[in-house]
């Protein structure tokens, strides 16, 4: 089969998009309508059967579009989006440099990852959003290196770098100070309130949390002021022991 080529990728994109409503529309009437003939005499649409899975609070599955105000199709859509997700004029081909040539250096991080081990456990990538695929260029001249020797973080520096503060229990109490205490260095790293971007998407779960990035520096300077205080079986449990694999009675593996 003979596939023609692609003579406007906005057009394609916008055409994309469209048809992809309307078909969610589509089996949105044809749902609606075999729940309709299934539906016993005298019952409501809103009587829920039986292992129904609930909705979250908030979910609302009318057929209205997301805002999204990059709108790919349209001329204008790169500085759209830079200006939306990085609050970086879309001319600033320096920064968009900068942010492609992070995210390679992340593609040769994950690829060392699972081919030859972790390259460096300090490197990360500093955006939120993903360049364009045409901001790539000259990445044949980059020169990816990785900081050696560096170690993973111990079990309550992690906890301390990904839990919220609503999550504090789960830490020891002077640990957990840190979250909530607002004289905390660290308190800019646990905010109560931020944004979630639904970056064209529809519900909350699925946008992006516009936390702040952990500053590991700050926060290991930080935790050494309660390490005297964790007890002898906190500090058992903040180690890193050997890794153990479970097999079945019998394997032959």
């Amino acid at each position: 089969q003979n596939v023609s080529p692609v003579t406007n990728a906005k057009q394609q994109a916008y055409d994309m998009r469209r048809e992809g409503m309307e078909h969610k529309r589509s089996l949105s009437t044809g749902n609606a309508a075999l729940e309709s003939m299934l539906r016993p005499d005298g019952s409501t649409p809103d009587n829920s059967p039986r292992g129904t899975k609930r909705k979250n609070e908030g979910d609302d599955d009318s057929d209205e579009e997301p805002h999204d105000e990059v709108r790919l199709w349209e001329d204008g859509w790169r500085e759209r989006y830079y200006v939306s997700k990085f609050d970086i004029s879309g001319d600033n081909i320096a920064f968009r440099y900068d942010v492609a040539s992070a995210y390679v250096e992340g593609l040769c991080w994950v690829l060392r990852y699972y081919y030859q081990g972790c390259a460096s456990w300090k490197w990360f990538f500093p955006y939120h959003y993903a360049p364009f695929a045409s901001d790539f260029i000259n990445i044949g001249d980059l020169k990816i290196e990785f900081e050696r020797g560096t170690q993973p973080f111990k079990p309550m520096e992690q906890l301390m770098s990904v839990f919220p503060a609503a999550s504090k229990q789960h830490l020891p109490e002077p640990w957990a100070e840190l979250m909530v205490d607002p004289d905390s260095p660290i308190i800019d790293f646990y905010p109560s309130d931020f944004k979630v971007d639904l970056n064209g998407k529809k519900f909350a779960w699925q946008g992006v949390a516009l936390l702040p990035f952990v500053d590991e520096k700050r926060l290991l300077e930080t935790v050494q002021t309660v390490y005297p205080l964790l007890t002898e079986e906190e500090k058992k449990r903040n180690t890193r022991g050997d890794d153990i694999l479970y097999v079945r009675k019998g394997h032959k593996g």
